[in-house]
């Protein structure tokens, strides 16, 4: 699959990539969290209308192979971005936080030094956010979900 070019990279990427960093070292508040979230959705979902387009240029597909390709790239932009909103507005809930940490140190019987910091627990709910949306649960959805369309798009045209 084709990668973000370098303009866009140089223009947009790469500053939130510098934000995410300094809030990281100077200490990560509730929107400096959410920001990041934002920006993670925001750049996977440029990452599949940018692939939507280029396999619409791609000559060396079939019609039938681009057709679901593109629409396995839009319903993957759909629930990726739907699913990552979700979770991690509830996991950024404060509420939630706590409870997990809670549940976590009835199960164990203490709590690591380095998660009681809360930049350290913010980043790694926001990077488990974004594993579970892309690599668990969106592919379990999408494919299903994407055929279905498929099929319902090609009876309203018969």
């Amino acid at each position: 699959m084709p990668s973000i070019p370098k303009e866009i990279f140089r223009n947009y990427v790469k500053p939130v990539l510098k934000y995410g960093t300094d809030a990281i070292k100077n200490g990560i508040s509730e929107n400096d969290a959410k920001f990041i979230l934002g920006s993670s959705i925001l750049m996977d979902t440029s990452q599949n209308v940018y692939d939507y387009v280029e396999i619409g240029k791609n000559d060396k597909l079939s019609d039938d192979h681009k057709k679901y390709l593109q629409a396995y790239k839009l319903t993957n932009a759909g629930v990726e971005a739907t699913i990552q909103l979700a979770a991690g507005s509830i996991i950024l809930n404060k509420k939630v936080q706590e409870h997990l940490r809670e549940s976590y140190e009835k199960l164990t019987g203490h709590i690591p030094e380095m998660c009681i910091n809360k930049n350290f627990r913010v980043l790694t709910i926001l990077v488990g956010c974004v594993v579970l949306a892309k690599r668990i649960i969106a592919p379990l959805i999408v494919t299903p979900l994407t055929t279905y369309i498929r099929k319902k798009l090609e009876d309203k045209k018969a």
